[in-house]
């Protein structure tokens, strides 16, 4: 048995035989159908008529890279991710609990976004202050498949006699690291972000802070 299926192994038996896969993929297909018809909704009548697409007006960009990173990775991969839980696979368990959590935060963070875009620019394309509460409710919906997937865990005093500590390796091939340099990037440019936001916001105006309870950008730096 490879590392890779033990570690399958041992995550799968730390969930509970009463864990709620079933709902939770019917829950997640739902979500992944409903995302893409969003987005090709508006994808598709763009490729018919010439021009800039609406939603592409107003941002300077050529193209949408939610629109692809999504339709191209995320919500196909959740898809089949889904598939695994039902099955209860044991990479089921990873993907969906991390996509679970990640759609909570995605919520969260969009309703936050889109009341501080509205604020700052009320007529900004980009952004709506009608989708605060609706994307804020969905975060609300969200945490419900979450808890219930997730508290089905068990700790190692009641999991199965072959669920013990998740095993290590033995040594770090090469994907190893490359996520950790990956880890550190991203690390790196958080952290260069944060300061240059603190030293002089990216030369951003300070205008766009009216309406927030912020006067510069020192506060809201670092969380960005």
């Amino acid at each position: 048995m490879t590392y890779r299926e033990r570690v399958g192994l041992e995550l799968a038996s730390r969930f509970s035989e009463t864990a709620p896969v079933r709902p939770v993929a019917v829950y997640v297909w739902v979500i992944v159908a409903l995302n893409a018809l969003a987005w090709l909704s508006r994808v598709v009548p763009a490729l018919a008529s010439g021009g800039q697409p609406a939603f592409l007006r107003g941002t300077g960009l050529p193209t949408s890279p939610v629109y692809v990173q999504d339709l191209a990775l995320w919500l196909p991969l959740i898809a089949v991710a889904g598939a695994w839980l039902w099955r209860r696979r044991p990479w089921g368990f990873a993907v969906i609990g991390g996509t679970l959590v990640m759609w909570v935060l995605e919520s969260t963070c969009i309703a936050v976004d889109q009341w501080y875009g509205h604020a700052a620019d009320p007529a900004s394309p980009a952004a709506s202050a009608v989708l605060t509460p609706a994307f804020g409710t969905l975060a609300l919906i969200g945490l419900v498949p979450a808890c219930y997937l997730l508290r089905s865990l068990r700790d190692g005093s009641d999991a199965r006699p072959a669920a013990g500590r998740i095993p290590t390796a033995e040594h770090r091939g090469w994907q190893a690291w490359i996520l950790a340099g990956i880890l550190l990037l991203v690390a790196a440019a958080g952290v260069f972000g944060g300061v240059s936001l603190i030293r002089d916001g990216f030369a951003m105006p300070l205008d766009w802070l009216h309406q927030t309870p912020f006067t510069s950008w020192a506060l809201p730096g670092p969380p960005c």
